[in-house]
């Protein structure tokens, strides 16, 4: 039984700090789990017990918290990568647009069919009586 560590118990009101200080300052939860000389895992725990539900850390960005905790390079990342999925969208609707009249017009077989019913009653095939 070499190199086990005995378990560590910690009270409850370092827990609740802890929980406190990933909450507000700005660090992420590895950062104060490192501060503290806990495994993030651990605090990961308290935050589930302790902290509100939904808990996110709050990241500080220029003195000011930042919105959902992002970053502006993230937030701009995101908004690059929506504009970009919203043109592919655009893309994809004028495409199926243009389809949909294209569709909407006898096409080849259509016309074949038509000139052929259109003189049946000249040609006398009997075969396409049958049709």
């Amino acid at each position: 039984m070499m190199g086990q560590r005995k378990r560590r118990e910690f009270p409850e009101a370092f827990k609740r700090e802890a929980v406190e200080r990933v909450r507000t300052s700005g660090l992420t939860i590895v950062a104060v789990a490192q501060e503290l000389d806990v495994h993030e895992t651990v605090l990961r725990r308290w935050i589930a017990r302790y902290g509100e539900p939904g808990l996110v850390p709050v990241k500080r960005v220029g003195g000011t918290a930042a919105a959902g905790g992002l970053s502006p390079a993230d937030l701009a990342a995101e908004n690059a990568r929506l504009k970009r999925e919203n043109a592919r969208l655009q893309t994809e609707r004028d495409i199926l647009k243009k389809g949909d009249c294209i569709f909407d017009k006898p096409g080849p077989r259509e016309q074949v069919w038509a000139l052929i019913v259109g003189r049946f009653e000249r040609w006398h095939f009997s075969a396409l009586r049958t049709i």
